[in-house]
C-alpha cells in the first residue's frame, strides 16, 4: 500500500517542474491521448505555473484531444474548446511569447478548413523580435523556441538576422 501511494504521488501531483513538464510533453499531445490527458491534469493542477500558461497548455491539450476522437464533431468540438481558451490566454497576456510561441506552432499545424491560421506571420515577426530578451532569463524557453526554427521553419535571410541577434 505504501508502495502504490509512492508512485501515485510521485506520477500523479505537479510539482516545481510541471512547467518543464509541459513542455516536454507539448510535442507529443497529438501522438498519444494519454500525453494529452498528463498536460490537462498539469494544466489543471499545477500550483507553480502562472494561471495564464496554465491556461494556454490547457488549451493546447484539448486541442491536442481532437486527433484522438472518432467523431468529427466531437473533433471539431475538442479543438475549438482548445482554441478558445489559448486566445483566452493570449487576451489574457498578449505579450507572453511562451503562450504566442504555443499559437503560432498550433497555426502551423492545423489543418486549413478550420481557420485557424491568422496570427501566423504576427506572431512570427513577435517572437523573433522578443526571443533575444529571454535568452538569459529563460534559457530552457529559448533553446526550444531557437531551436524550432533553425530546424521546422524555414526563415527568411531576414529573419535569420533577427534570430541570430
Amino acid at each position: 500500500m505504501k508502495l502504490f501511494l509512492f508512485f501515485s504521488l510521485f506520477f500523479n501531483n505537479p510539482s516545481r517542474n510541471d512547467l518543464y513538464e509541459m513542455r516536454n510533453l507539448f510535442p507529443l499531445v497529438g501522438k498519444k491521448e494519454h500525453y494529452s490527458e498528463r498536460m490537462l491534469f498539469l494544466s489543471n493542477y499545477s500550483s507553480t505555473t502562472a494561471q495564464n500558461i496554465k491556461t494556454a497548455y490547457e488549451g493546447v491539450a484539448r486541442m491536442a484531444y481532437a486527433k484522438h476522437k472518432l467523431n468529427p464533431y466531437s473533433k471539431y468540438k475538442s479543438f475549438i474548446e482548445g482554441r478558445n481558451l489559448l486566445e483566452l490566454a493570449i487576451k489574457t497576456d498578449s505579450q507572453n511569447l511562451e503562450i504566442r510561441f504555443l499559437r503560432y506552432i498550433i497555426q502551423n499545424h492545423a489543418p486549413s478548413f478550420l481557420g485557424y491560421n491568422k496570427s501566423i506571420e504576427d506572431d512570427k515577426s513577435f517572437i523573433l523580435k522578443q526571443l533575444p530578451s529571454i535568452k538569459k532569463e529563460d534559457t530552457d524557453l529559448y533553446s526550444r523556441i531557437y531551436s524550432y526554427f533553425i530546424t521546422v521553419d524555414k526563415l527568411s535571410p531576414e529573419e535569420k538576422l533577427a534570430l541570430a541577434a
